[in-house]
């Protein structure tokens, strides 16, 4: 099996960039020469041919060719979002034209991601307010795990991985309860996004 169809199934290669960042992660893990385990050198060949394999696909398949937004013009987007209003407590920013031209935009980024989900962040805003309202502790570490999604991007640390998978488990009771499924659906896509390492 092609040790990449498990990170084109769930969308997290897109592109032929995506797929060089994964090689390129993958490749670090067991090239020869740096780790100096035995054997690698049969592993490394075998990602080096699902790589070419992988491109194949990728260059064939006209479902990412309609694509129009990159991961990276994602996160920045992201990062605008909640640098104008989105996670604050005021209201107000929120009603600026600036922050729903924002907004607009997202939702459209979050269309044309297959595999999210999530499609409004309104209604993710509107799960935050009653969750502020119902239970302070769960807010503040769903605002945490966000700001946290969000500075991984420029600063790919492992403790700021590691301390955003454990507060996601703490949040996990939320999954079920309906009001919340557009909040988690984006939360569970940006934390798996995050552990797999398909970030620019």
């Amino acid at each position: 099996m092609n040790i990449f169809t498990s990170y084109y199934n769930n969308g997290r290669i897109k592109s032929i960039d995506d797929l060089k960042l994964i090689y390129r992660i993958l490749a670090k893990e067991i090239h020869p020469d740096v780790n100096g385990i035995r054997n690698s050198e049969e592993q490394f060949i075998k990602l080096k041919n699902d790589f070419d394999e992988m491109s194949k696909i990728i260059s064939k398949d006209t479902y990412l060719k309609n694509i129009k937004y990159t991961r990276n013009e994602f996160y920045e987007l992201f990062q605008e979002l909640i640098a104008t209003g989105f996670l604050l407590s005021n209201d107000r920013p929120r009603k600026t034209k600036q922050y729903k031209n924002r907004v607009s935009k997202f939702n459209n980024m979050l269309k044309s991601i297959a595999n999210v989900d999530s499609r409004d962040m309104l209604f993710i805003e509107s799960a935050l307010d009653i969750i502020k309202q119902e239970d302070t502790r769960t807010y503040e570490t769903i605002k945490l795990i966000f700001y946290n999604i969000s500075y991984y991007q420029y600063e790919p640390r492992p403790f700021i991985k590691k301390s955003t998978l454990t507060l996601y488990e703490k949040i996990s009771k939320i999954r079920n309860i309906g009001k919340y499924e557009e909040l988690y659906a984006i939360l569970s896509w940006f934390v798996n996004d995050m552990e797999n390492g398909s970030i620019y």
